[in-house]
């Protein structure tokens, strides 16, 4: 019987392990930097809005609008500083980060396969590795 546990052969390179961290990483990142962005905006808005309010007669349907306005830019913004928050506790708990010397049980996987394999098709042709068991090419069958 050939041996059935050799390694497969190699296929094309996988990406590093560190290199996949990396990209959920830095779009972690980019999409935090764009929160900010628009958070640094919202507040720069409503700064702008409440120094037109502030010299206004509160009376004026303009001043209220404005007033509204700077309350909604407020809500908005609120809104995203809640999804950083959000996106840094995911960032938190997502588990660390693989590394390449993590590969060693993964790049094991292959030859577990392929002993598991072999392991079945003997014991399917009543071969089995027990020392206390029979095989089905010593047992003699019985008359009915």
């Amino acid at each position: 019987m050939q041996n059935t546990c050799s390694a497969p052969p190699d296929r094309a390179p996988r990406p590093r392990l560190d290199q996949v961290e990396d990209r959920e990483r830095r779009a972690r990142a980019e999409r935090r930097a764009r929160l900010e962005k628009r958070a640094a905006e919202l507040a720069r808005k409503q700064s702008n809005v409440l120094s037109q309010a502030e010299d206004a007669d509160p009376t004026d349907p303009f001043t209220q609008g404005l007033r509204e306005r700077y309350n909604t830019l407020g809500v908005e913004r609120q809104l995203v500083l809640k999804q950083i928050t959000e996106l840094d506790n995911d960032a938190e708990r997502s588990p660390a980060p693989a590394r390449d010397e993590d590969l060693g049980l993964v790049n094991l996987l292959p030859h577990l396969a392929l002993n598991l394999d072999a392991r079945r098709q003997s014991s399917r042709s009543g071969f089995t590795n027990s020392p206390n068991s029979t095989s089905a090419s010593t047992t003699k069958p019985t008359k009915p």
